[in-house]
C-alpha cells in the first residue's frame, strides 16, 4: 500500500517533521499517553505519519484529517510477549526476563525473591559465595517462594583453582532441587555441568526427554557456545557413570540433549567478558 503524496519530509513511524521545519528536531516523537497494552492506528496524510489510539471495536480516538488515511494498525504490545513465549512456559515466568546472576550475593536472596515473585527468571548471585552460605540462601529463598515455584536458580562460576567447589556446588543443588543452573565463566565443559544437565534426565510418555536441570550458559564467544549446544562428551559421561554420580540410562539420554537447554549472551558488561559488541556478538550465537 503506498502512502499519500507528503510536502513535507516523513521519517520513521512515530517521528515526523514538516516542510520548512529543521528534520533534526522532529515535530512529533510518539503518541504521548497511548498504553502499551492499546492498539494504534497509522494515519497518513500531506503532513506526514501520526499514530492514534484505537479502541477494542476498532474506532479511532481522535478525528482524522481531510487528506488522511488509516494504512495500518499495530496491535497492542504485551511485555509478556517480547521474547520467546516458550520461554515462560518452559521456566514458569510470566515475563521472558532474566535478572540477578551478579556474583557474591550482589544478586541477593531478597532480590531473587522479589524477581521470582515479579515473574522473571531470577538467578542468586553465589558465585564466590561458601557452600554454607550458598545453602542458607538456597533455603530462605525456597521457603520464600513455596513449594512450585521455580523461575529461579543459582549461579555456577568456574572455579579453576578450587575445581571440588564446582562438584560441592552441584550436589547441593540437586539436595536442594534448585531447577535452574546459570554457568558463567566456563571456557570448556566441565564434569560439574555436566552432571547438573544429565542428572534425572528421563522419558515422558510421548518419548520426549525431560530435564530434571536447567542450564543457563552463559557466554561471550561462538567456540564456548558450541559445546554446551551439544551434547555432554563421551568421556565425562563415561567417567560420571563410573563415579556413581549418574546411572546407564541418565547417561544414554545425556546423547540427545544439548548440555544447555538455555544460553545468556555476554556483551560489554562488566567483568571478563571479553568487551564483545553486543549488536555484533547476539545474531552470532
Amino acid at each position: 500500500m503506498s502512502l499519500p503524496a507528503s510536502q513535507g519530509k516523513t521519517s520513521p513511524i512515530g517521528i515526523l517533521s514538516s516542510a520548512g521545519e529543521d528534520s533534526s528536531a522532529p515535530a512529533y516523537a510518539g503518541p504521548a499517553g497511548i498504553p502499551v497494552r492499546a492498539p494504534v492506528g497509522l494515519m497518513a496524510g500531506s503532513s506526514g505519519v501520526r499514530a492514534v489510539t484505537m479502541a477494542r471495536d476498532g474506532s479511532l480516538g481522535s478525528r482524522s484529517g481531510p487528506d488522511e488515511a488509516l494504512i495500518g494498525v499495530l496491535p497492542p504490545i504485551y511485555p509478556e510477549w517480547l521474547g520467546d513465549r516458550s520461554f515462560n512456559s518452559a521456566h514458569g515466568c510470566r515475563f521472558p526476563y532474566v535478572v540477578g546472576e551478579m556474583a557474591r550475593g550482589i544478586a541477593s536472596a531478597d532480590m531473587v525473591i522479589a524477581g521470582a515473585k515479579a515473574g522473571f527468571m531470577a538467578f542468586f548471585g553465589s558465585a564466590g559465595l561458601p557452600i554454607p552460605e550458598i545453602d542458607d540462601a538456597v533455603q530462605n529463598i525456597q521457603a520464600a517462594l513455596g513449594d512450585g515455584v521455580r523461575n529461579w536458580g543459582a549461579n555456577l562460576i568456574h572455579s579453576p583453582q578450587e575445581s571440588h567447589m564446582e562438584m560441592d556446588f552441584a550436589e547441593l543443588m540437586l539436595t536442594r532441587g534448585v531447577s535452574n543452573i546459570s554457568a558463567s565463566a566456563f571456557m570448556r565443559l566441565q564434569p560439574a555441568i555436566v552432571y547438573l544437565s544429565a542428572k534425572g534426565l528421563k522419558r515422558s510418555a510421548d518419548g520426549s526427554i525431560l530435564r530434571r536441570t536447567h542450564i543457563f550458559a552463559k557466554i561471550s564467544r561462538v567456540e564456548v557456545a558450541r559445546p554446551f549446544l551439544s551434547p555432554a562428551p563421551e568421556n565425562m559421561l563415561a567417567a560420571l557413570v563410573e563415579d556413581g554420580k549418574l546411572t546407564p540410562d541418565e547417561a544414554e539420554l545425556a546423547r540427545y540433549v544439548p548440555v544447555a537447554g538455555d544460553v545468556t549472551v555476554e556483551a560489554d558488561s562488566g567483568g571478563h567478558t571479553d568487551n564483545r559488541p553486543l549488536p555484533v556478538l547476539l545474531p552470532m550465537i
